[in-house]
């Protein structure tokens, strides 16, 4: 009875992949249309997997990807410029011989890359050299991504560890043939889990996090800040490989992509402003890697660098998790896999009338007094403002539409989460404590940090009664700054 019921079971499967495996979902109908011409090259994908029920998941994961192509396109530069990055990289290889313990050695391999960029321009005037666009739907063919899905699986079964909680981990962090919108290169996937095939057998005997560290070690990436103007546009995987130089985000894909190359399931998260930085601007992105269930987040530099610790006690507001599929507005939140957030309530006592959940922000300021959105409100009830998941630590200003129209005073949200409005209600301190306004957001040095203690040293102290720059006076200039502690400042409170 029991094998009678078995074979019912497995042919009502059979019978049930066989009705079903003809209908497109469809997203994959949707992408289909959009991908025109290439309609027929993504179709071969669909009939390679949607023949045998033992191909399921991969028919799955062709479904996953070829939905979410409408999404993705990447500019690729003139191949005349490929040169510079294979002589650059030969300069950043003589700079590795003379400093071969140096973790991060300071070579000339980003001004060498330079000078030939702008060479390649100049002799090329004539030249049409502006990136190709390129839409992933309409240009990727059938056997690059068959290959991609078939190397995804095979990466994954030969992975010792259990990595992935469950198929979705899988469909996310491992299988994607991109990961920002860097350029395709049709073998990239491959060569990589050749060159670090070594990792299999060192993951007997040594952690997933001393592997990964060994990968760190191996390549030695160094973080700029910007790209270079004449090749303004991300770098594919080989370039990077060659220079081992590039901004945040283009060494954060290329160390993701060697990691799902490997079956490590990886990705890259992201803020779109640190809270505790001077600087205009002030995104970072960075890797993380998962292990059935736990995550890593590591820094994409030169050295192995956990940010668990860094971010806890950061002032961050938001952290993001770029994905492959279906991109969200607004993005897949994660700042509460980093540091302690909490709900904020704010109440509208100015601007009232003109409030609602689609035009009413939290933001910062940066060193340009320029203010930067951070949160839009999830709801408004009773003219207040509810903001979901704010990272503490940190000075807000709620407005609504334009920094011109605040709903009411800045505020902080202390580190046990309290919200504290900077409003003018005659309150006399006796003492104040004045905290410093630019706290480092990483610094690992010794040097710089008692550069950063000494550089205090001439910092005028200024004191106002009213909000306007013609009544600051000096009430006192720091000097002989040398200390880690506590220094108090005593003020003749006279003056304000």
């Amino acid at each position: 009875m029991v094998n009678n019921r078995l074979i019912i079971v497995l042919i009502f499967g059979l019978v049930f992949f066989s009705c079903n495996k003809n209908k497109i979902p469809k997203d994959v109908e949707r992408a289909l249309k959009l991908a025109e011409e290439n309609k027929s090259e993504l179709l071969k994908v669909i009939n390679t997997y949607n023949k045998n029920p033992n191909d399921s998941l991969k028919l799955k994961s062709a479904y996953f990807l070829i939905e979410n192509m409408p999404y993705h396109s990447f500019k690729k530069g003139n191949k005349i410029f490929d040169e510079a990055f294979v002589l650059a990289g030969k300069e950043r290889e003589r700079q590795i011989k003379e400093n071969p313990r140096e973790k991060n050695p300071k070579d000339s391999t980003y001004a060498k890359l330079g000078v030939l960029l702008d060479s390649i321009v100049k002799r090329n005037r004539a030249l049409d050299i502006t990136p190709a666009l390129h839409y992933d739907v309409k240009y990727l063919d059938a056997q690059f991504l068959i290959n991609n899905i078939e190397l995804a699986f095979m990466a994954h079964n030969k992975m010792p560890l259990k990595l992935c909680k469950n198929f979705d981990d899988f469909l996310y962090y491992i299988l994607p043939y991109r990961v920002g919108q860097e350029p395709i290169e049709v073998n990239k996937r491959k060569e990589l889990h050749e060159e670090y095939s070594w990792v299999y057998d060192s993951l007997k005997t040594n952690s997933l996090d001393d592997v990964v560290a060994k990968i760190y070690d191996i390549n030695r990436f160094r973080v700029i800040s910007k790209r270079h103007a004449s090749y303004n546009y991300p770098y594919s995987f080989s370039q990077i490989n060659h220079i081992k130089i590039a901004d945040c985000t283009d060494i954060t894909n290329y160390i993701v992509y060697i990691l799902r190359t490997l079956g490590i399931p990886a990705g890259v998260d992201y803020t779109t402003k640190l809270g505790n930085t001077n600087r205009s601007g002030g995104a970072h992105t960075w890797v993380f890697y998962l292990n059935n269930g736990s995550q890593r987040a590591l820094n994409s530099g030169p050295v192995y660098f956990d940010l668990e610790k860094t971010f806890r006690f950061s002032s961050t507001p938001k952290v993001y998790r770029q994905q492959f599929h279906k991109k969200q507005e607004p993005p897949l939140e994660v700042t509460h896999l980093y540091r302690d957030v909490f709900d904020v309530t704010v109440p509208a006592i100015w601007n009232i009338d003109k409030v609602s959940k689609s035009n009413t922000f939290l933001g910062i300021y940066d060193n340009n007094k320029s203010l930067f959105k951070i949160s839009k409100a999830e709801t408004i009830k009773n003219n207040s403002a509810f903001f979901k998941n704010m990272g503490n630590n940190i000075i807000y200003f709620p407005y609504v539409e334009s920094p011109e129209n605040p709903i009411n005073y800045p505020f902080e949200l202390t580190k046990d989460g309290k919200v504290v409005f900077f409003n003018n209600d005659g309150t006399l301190l006796k003492n104040a404590k004045l905290l410093r306004k630019y706290p480092p957001f990483m610094i690992k040095a010794k040097k710089q940090k008692y550069r950063r203690i000494e550089d205090l040293n001439g910092a005028i102290i200024q004191g106002a009664n009213i909000d306007s720059d013609e009544h600051y006076i000096n009430l006192d200039t720091i000097s002989n700054f040398k200390s880690t502690q506590s220094i108090k400042f005593y003020f003749n409170t006279s003056k304000i």
